[in-house]
């Protein structure tokens, strides 16, 4: 089993993964198991056997408007809360232990000084609706809060609220947010 999957069931379940009934139930029914066990899997091969993987995760994204390619750069320990439309680019780069919840976008900037896609550290959190954009750099420990517009470099220790954006340092920021560190 992969070892980025494993953080990633630790991180969703609070559990170790083990070849058991148990963790195989969960990966079939829980669908942001089930969608990160697949991208973790097609990530990694380039056979018949990946390109139906990537089938079965274009499925995923036109029902639970989930939006994120296997290919894209992600660390270990990604956390997907109430899994439901969430778009990530697939040039975005998301550190280790990352929580995102519904509705976050992590885009690419088109055009302006700012062309490119962002870079999420590690440790950070999301919020609900959330919106992160450009080719920016996010720190580590940084919380995101929901229905906030991130377009600017954000550092480490930070807690960021609303549109445009506020930044506020706080050493503690995801302290009761970002659980089960791998």
């Amino acid at each position: 089993m992969n070892y980025n999957f494993k953080c990633d069931y630790y991180r969703m379940t609070g559990e170790k993964y083990s070849f058991s009934i148990k963790s195989l139930i969960n990966i079939l029914f829980k669908h942001n198991l089930k969608l990160m066990f697949l991208i973790r899997l097609a990530a990694h091969k380039n056979s018949l056997f990946s390109k139906i993987l990537r089938c079965y995760i274009y499925l995923f994204k036109r029902k639970y408007g989930i939006d994120m390619h296997p290919n894209t750069q992600i660390g270990e320990g990604l956390a997907l809360g109430h899994a439901y439309n969430i778009t990530i680019n697939p040039e975005a780069v998301i550190g280790k232990n990352v929580n995102l919840t519904k509705g976050v976008t992590i885009g690419r900037e088109p055009r302006g000084r700012r062309i490119g896609s962002p870079t999420i550290g590690n440790s950070v959190y999301i919020g609900v609706n959330a919106t992160v954009v450009g080719n920016i750099k996010v720190g580590n420990n940084v919380l995101i809060a929901p229905n906030s517009f991130v377009n600017i470099d954000i550092p480490d220790d930070s807690i960021v609220l609303g549109n445009p954006c506020k930044i506020i340092s706080n050493e503690y920021a995801t302290k009761n947010y970002v659980f089960f560190l791998v």
